[in-house]
């Protein structure tokens, strides 16, 4: 008997060609026990853009009533009628606040995922549109920036300390509280969970891995596209730890810009305020030499020839907090290559950090009163972190650490299956689950509620970042509730997808 099916998907899923929906029904029936429909939404925009549901448009329906609840109650609040009950056009302002979210994670819309569209008034702002530029507060943009504007009497130059991600949060708000397009980006995520608004400079221009010498590449933005008119609109863009990028991809933005802005001037006209350190880390070049590095690097492209260097030199770290200047002054020399050294070696002593003889006690000095966790600030967690050159070597201070605290654990295995069935005699599961490649976590993840977590993939730019930290609230089956510890987002919740 002959049957039919709505889309490709569901006859692979029919034939069992393709797993089914179960785990991401799970997921959501878990979460609406105790999250908010505004955190549904999200979630549920993250299955649809990177889990690839066979069915999205059933689990819509089965769990549109949780998604819409507190448009439903907002509704109910407005006409004083405790009595009036879901309609299309509350699903459909829900409906639209999901694909808002679809289109900020991936460009992409609903009926590009085999979902139905919800329909928009004439206007509707464009969401991806609203995703860059955000109705802002001018008021309260305005209010910070009078509160603020005296404090930068104390800034005079610029390594870590001396109060760059706090100029450039006060430009940016300056600019914006003149109703003007004002962007921020940054090298790493972990850096631009610090800015207001922040993404990473690839996500944010579409920037390759690699970029060649001497080519005349451009960024795959159109000019009649979302990304391309806002561009064409902005008037400023602070890019932070630029000295960390290649400058083949500075120099693609340059020439992107001019293209999509019709204007031959530096960056297409454009404000650019170019923030770094060129102490820390500089471009990095497989298996490169000392003289590769530097042809990387920012100062090496004829684009520096352009930039009006300004620097800050008070660092206000030690400053505020009335301390000794011993370390920073230290660690400039270390940076600037001035400090003693012998046969190439720096010697550590009281002045840079504490030396310790083992293990233990390098967490009893990090972590003092480990066992207390439980009373402690964020604060106190976001000012300690323990770095180890290798996966085995972090995996077994977590380890020990984790043991030294008594609250609720639990273990989350990765995915140890081959996609061809004849490859499961050439890569058995003990080896599959053996592996521990860079910007994974191991097979066997061990998570206890309280511990302060590191985000190694980012799925919902700008809020999350690749580096975000994060402190954990909550284990379940297929969610991980956790709480930031830095940045924008300090001290809010969010939801995580436990994939299998």
């Amino acid at each position: 008997m002959e049957s039919f099916h709505a889309t490709f998907k569901a006859t692979c899923f029919a034939l069992g060609l393709l797993e089914n929906d179960e785990q991401w029904k799970n997921t959501l029936a878990e979460a609406t026990l105790s999250e908010s429909p505004s955190k549904l939404r999200e979630l549920f925009a993250i299955i649809i853009v990177f889990c690839q549901p066979s069915e999205p448009q059933s689990l819509w329906e089965q769990f549109r009533n949780d998604f819409c609840e507190d448009i439903l109650h907002t509704e109910r609040t407005r006409l004083n009628d405790l009595q009036f009950t879901f309609s299309d056009e509350i699903f459909n302002r829900g409906l639209i606040q999901i694909e808002d979210k679809v289109v900020c994670l991936s460009e992409k819309y609903l009926t590009e995922f085999g979902m139905n569209s919800p329909v928009r008034n004439e206007n509707a702002s464009d969401p991806f549109e609203f995703s860059i530029l955000r109705s802002y507060d001018n008021n309260r943009l305005q209010e910070f920036v009078e509160i603020n504007l005296p404090k930068l009497s104390f800034f005079l130059d610029a390594p870590g300390g001396t109060g760059k991600t706090f100029l450039i949060n006060l430009l940016l708000a300056q600019i914006r509280s003149s109703s003007k397009v004002a962007l921020a980006v940054a090298s790493s995520g972990i850096v631009a969970t610090l800015l207001s608004g922040g993404r990473t400079a690839h996500s944010t221009f579409k920037l390759p891995l690699n970029v060649l010498f001497d080519t005349e590449y451009v960024c795959p933005i159109r000019k009649n596209g979302p990304l391309g008119k806002i561009l064409q609109e902005t008037s400023f863009v602070v890019w932070d730890e630029c000295t960390m990028s290649h400058r083949s991809h500075i120099e693609a933005i340059d020439r992107t810009l001019k293209d999509l802005r019709c204007n031959n001037k530096f960056m297409g006209g454009i404000t650019f305020v170019f923030a770094g350190d060129f102490r820390q880390t500089l471009p990095v070049i497989p298996k490169g030499t000392r003289a590769d590095v530097v042809n990387a690097c920012l100062k090496s492209s004829p684009i520096w020839n352009y930039v009006e260097k300004l620097y800050l030199r008070t660092n206000m770290r030690v400053y505020l907090c009335g301390g000794d200047d011993i370390f920073p002054a230290q660690l400039l020399k270390i940076g600037n290559g001035t400090l003693e050294n012998e046969n190439g070696y720096i010697s550590i002593n009281h002045t840079i950090g504490r030396v310790v003889n083992n293990v233990e006690e390098l967490i009893s000095t990090v972590y003092p009163d480990i066992f207390n966790l439980s009373n402690k600030s964020y604060q106190w967690l976001c000012e300690r972190a323990i770095i180890s050159p290798r996966n085995v070597t972090a995996e077994e201070i977590n380890d020990i650490i984790l043991l030294k605290f008594d609250r609720h654990s639990r273990e989350y295995l990765s995915i140890d299956t081959v996609t061809s069935t004849d490859d499961a005699i050439h890569y058995p599961q003990e080896f599959l689950n053996s592996l521990s490649p860079s910007g994974f976590p191991p097979h066997k993840l061990k998570l206890k509620i309280g511990a302060p977590i590191t985000l190694l993939r980012n799925l919902q730019p700008p809020n999350l970042c690749n580096g975000t930290r994060l402190q954990i609230k909550s284990l379940r089956n297929n969610i991980i509730e956790a709480v930031f510890l830095q940045g924008q987002q300090k001290e809010k919740l969010h939801l995580f997808q436990e994939f299998p």
